[in-house]
């Protein structure tokens, strides 16, 4: 029964990621991971610097010493590097997210027993949260595996010492390195507090050391890779600390000056960025029910392990504080969805207390509601986000109508447009130098587009403007040989 609730789910979530998402990554973090994922397929760690990689940039690519690659790290690309090189890449997001599933699933069953954790994989198996992350290139649900996996060896190291679980959860971390940094250094901290306190007087140490041991053999080969890449001894391909992290400014002055910037900007962007991210970018997506069923567990947990994991919730919401970006596109809150695991071990949690509470009548009401909710919500958000890559794909067949090959495309502000009531940004959707445009150079308004005219010369400069041709009016029928917007030429 279990196996086929699993083939289900990964036959639900390879239907999306092959037909509704067109095995297409979309944006410009899964675009680097399917380029890195041809080069790891050809053998290779990077490809060599064409003539106009230094001058166009991508915000997803590092050019350096001649050569180029992915600035993210490289388990994702290293294990799509097989599918890509099959034709099939669409497949292993599903096949990670059908994994996470089945920890899911022993997660639960280890804590509440068989019935909760088949509510639990219903509520899994009809997630709106889940099912558009498991169909597209992200590393979240790798991420998402590896943490599902360390709080079910960490709950049974509570249960009963072992000294080698303590070293695969070291291991699992140290495989998370190579794909989400800060994801893995939330997860390591929590596992070394449950670690710590779960483990008899005298062995701590020893648990603690086999945590480390199992971490390092990750840490090093990240080290290795980014040397291998860019010279450097590095835990990143590029400055994270300086370009993409917020607290970052606050850094440089004394003591007591930072750590008074940092409480200051802490709270701020906690409340400008982290509770509206909340309100827009996951509670949408689990939704009221569901996140009331949390709320209940939290109230009412016992089991150490539902402590842990809401110690690991707390600690990844508080580390990206620091990041406020929202990115896009993401199918609910990206950088918190590393956490659902856990989420849904306090919901199983949630689900006990409110059985004892409430009458079997009551029991029914309350999850028609919650299933009636999420799969309402399912079908509507990969509607829209089928819509969405829709509309994206159309416009970049007008630019390859209008613009022919061989040119220096420039996108005309504004940076947001609106089209169907789908917010797109020009720069992250549409700025493409690599396929479905050919060679077509891209850039933005914004960008120095004077290196290009001198070192291509040849290329006329085709400038697209978004608000000369009332996309609104034309883009839902598509009319073909109709621009969908004004272009001028230089």
């Amino acid at each position: 029964m279990l196996a086929l609730a699993l083939v289900a789910i990964f036959g639900l979530a390879s239907y999306v990621a092959t037909f509704l998402f067109n095995s297409y990554p979309y944006s410009m973090d899964e675009q680097s991971v399917m380029f890195q994922a041809g080069i790891f397929a050809d053998g290779a760690l990077s490809r060599s610097a064409t003539p106009y990689s230094s001058i166009i940039s991508e915000k997803w690519l590092i050019v350096r010493d001649g050569k180029v690659f992915s600035k993210y790290p490289p388990a994702l690309a290293a294990l799509l590097a097989a599918p890509y090189w099959m034709g099939i890449p669409q497949l292993l997001n599903p096949l990670l997210s059908t994994l996470t599933a089945f920890f899911v699933f022993r997660l639960t069953q280890f804590h509440f027993g068989t019935r909760i954790a088949w509510i639990i994989l219903a509520i899994v198996g009809t997630s709106p949260y889940f099912y558009p992350y498991a169909a597209s290139f992200f590393p979240q649900p790798l991420a998402l595996s590896i943490a599902t996996f360390c709080l079910l060896l960490v709950s049974q190291h509570i249960a009963r010492y072992s000294r080698m679980r303590c070293f695969l959860m070291g291991a699992a971390v140290g495989a998370l390195l190579l794909a989400r940094q800060l994801d893995a250094a939330c997860l390591f901290v929590a596992l070394a507090g449950a670690i710590c306190f779960a483990s008899p007087r005298g062995q701590k140490v020893q648990a603690l050391a086999a945590l480390c041991g199992g971490t390092l053999p990750g840490f090093l080969l990240l080290i290795l890779y980014n040397y291998l890449q860019i010279d450097e001894l590095s835990i990143s391909a590029f400055s994270v600390w300086q370009r993409d992290f917020a607290l970052a400014p606050a850094m440089g002055g004394g003591i007591w000056s930072t750590g008074q910037t940092l409480i200051t900007n802490f709270s701020t962007w906690f409340l400008t960025h982290t509770v509206k991210s909340f309100y827009v970018d996951l509670l949408p997506y689990v939704g009221v029910p569901l996140f009331s069923l949390f709320v209940v567990g939290l109230l009412t947990m016992r089991a150490a392990a539902s402590r842990w994991a809401a110690f690991f919730i707390l600690l990844v919401v508080c580390a990206y504080v620091m990041h406020p970006s929202a990115g896009w596109p993401q199918y609910g809150q990206r950088y918190w969805y590393v956490c659902f695991g856990a989420f849904l071990l306090i919901v199983a949690q949630g689900v006990v207390t409110v059985q004892g509470w409430t009458s079997p009548r009551t029991r029914i009401v309350f999850y028609s509601i919650l299933f009636g909710t999420q799969l309402v919500t399912l079908v509507l958000r990969l509607s829209e986000f089928e819509r969405r890559f829709e509309l994206q794909e159309a416009i970049w067949r007008d630019i390859s109508r209008v613009c022919p090959d061989r040119t220096i495309v420039v996108l005309k502000k504004p940076q947001r447009i609106d089209i169907e009531d789908i917010q797109f940004f020009v720069g992250s959707d549409f700025k493409r130098n690599s396929p479905p445009l050919g060679e077509r150079f891209i850039v933005l308004e914004a960008d120095d587009v004077r290196k290009l005219n001198d070192n291509f010369p040849s290329y006329p400069r085709c400038f697209y403007d978004f608000r000369g041709g009332d996309l609104r009016r034309k883009l839902p029928g598509f009319p073909p040989g109709d621009p969908l917007s004004s272009v001028r030429w230089w």
